[in-house]
């Protein structure tokens, strides 16, 4: 079982439909996940406090992962593997050395300034809602520690297509965050929500070490000394993943203004705003993620391999596939927007006007 597990997956369509099954799953854990924060808080300024919360530790988490590090680490990782195994785990040790130490500072470093920047993500709280929200930014600054170390293990099991256990990371994600609403909040109250958070990006990242110290790889953040820290092949990752981590982060700062914005409005404006903005990725996740990942190791290979003409048709056949679902689900998903929003939210103390505010923006977005 473990075998059949851990195998290679070398079809892009097939790879793609066990990760669109995969993501469909993860996606309907997240609305199961937003269904219980629904009925828990409603559209509240508890609630919002949480949300805002998480903008600083996602922030990192996109300026740290290297860019998304797929996007960066695969092509490199693929040109080295294929001269030479050992060339290839040093790129990996040297990769997670100084991702861990950097993390470790930048992280530290957020802590230290959360109070400063609360007042800029959230201007419409009062002082105590400011510190309630930066207490839970500290405990989850320690996310993005563990899921970018998840991201460089993924992207050598993505190499290896080993699509499976990849998929699996998203669930335990949300896993473990509903584990926090469960069985931490009762306890711990708000609090709960931020080591629910912190649960599941460790869990990211242990379900997918098994698998990575299969192929003879581990994290290694030993300093040593006699070795360049920042070799060559790394510092090309960090060249590569510049203008990704560049979208990534544009993304997350429009994402800043908006829950700034929304904070100045009244209670329950920021649950709103990332229930409606958690809803419209679900087809994206489910089918346009699925197909970008399934496709991008063998873009990887044909372009290092200097084969454009299987580049273009991989790129070209994959376009056409995410266009020809994801045209539908964005129709559907305007035309249905009321109806979607009450089935996958509507319970306990959200009422019928956060489906009303919830759905509306739902409509823009699709």
């Amino acid at each position: 079982m473990a075998q059949r597990w851990n195998g290679a997956i070398h079809s892009i369509n097939a790879a793609a439909l066990l990760l669109g099954a995969a993501g469909l799953f993860s996606r309907l854990l997240g609305v199961l996940r937003d269904r219980l924060l629904a009925a828990q808080f409603g559209a509240s300024r508890e609630l919002d406090i949480y949300y805002a919360a998480f903008q600083i530790p996602d922030l990192l988490f996109n300026l740290l992962l290297l860019g998304a590090a797929a996007a960066a680490i695969i092509p490199v990782f693929i040109k080295i593997k294929d001269r030479s195994l050992k060339d290839a785990q040093e790129l990996i040790s040297g990769l997670s050395r100084l991702f861990f130490v950097g993390a470790l500072l930048f992280c530290g470093l957020a802590g230290l300034l959360a109070p400063y920047l609360m007042q800029w993500i959230a201007p419409g709280f009062s002082p105590s809602e400011q510190a309630l929200a930066v207490r839970l930014t500290r405990i989850m600054l320690a996310s993005p520690i563990f899921l970018g170390l998840s991201g460089i293990v993924s992207s050598v099991i993505q190499t290896y297509r080993r699509f499976f256990i990849y998929a699996l990371s998203a669930l335990f994600y949300n896993l473990g965050i509903i584990a926090g609403i469960l069985f931490f909040v009762p306890f711990f109250g708000l609090i709960g929500l931020a080591w629910g958070v912190v649960l599941g990006a460790l869990l990211h990242l242990v379900i997918q070490l098994p698998s990575f110290i299969s192929l003879g790889f581990y994290p290694n953040f030993s300093p040593r000394l006699w070795r360049p820290f920042i070799p060559r092949a790394v510092r090309e990752v960090i060249t590569l993943s510049f203008p990704r981590m560049l979208a990534g982060s544009l993304g997350t700062l429009t994402t800043l203004f908006l829950v700034a914005l929304a904070s100045t409005m009244g209670g329950g404006s920021i649950s709103v705003f990332q229930f409606a903005n958690n809803l419209r990725y679900v087809p994206v996740g489910m089918l346009g993620v699925s197909f970008a990942v399934a496709a991008f190791p063998a873009l990887s290979e044909y372009a290092s391999q200097n084969k454009g003409r299987k580049f273009y048709e991989t790129w070209w056949n994959t376009l056409h596939s995410i266009l020809f679902w994801i045209l539908p689900f964005s129709i559907l998903f305007f035309v249905l927007r009321a109806q979607i929003v009450r089935v996958a939210l509507g319970a306990g103390n959200f009422n019928w006007t956060d489906t009303r505010l919830t759905a509306a923006f739902l409509g823009i977005l699709s």
